[in-house]
């Protein structure tokens, strides 16, 4: 597996895992739905 690979798996599980709570700190922080989405990201 290629070091590129295996950053995009562990990228992916954090996410997975951390996403939800990310979702919901947009959620406070942004004013609408385009901010929180840059917030997202």
């Amino acid at each position: 597996m290629s070091n590129k690979s295996q950053r995009t798996l562990l990228f992916d599980i954090i996410l997975s895992q951390y996403g939800p709570m990310v979702s919901k700190i947009c959620y406070m922080y942004g004013c609408d739905d385009e901010q929180r989405k840059d917030l997202y990201q």
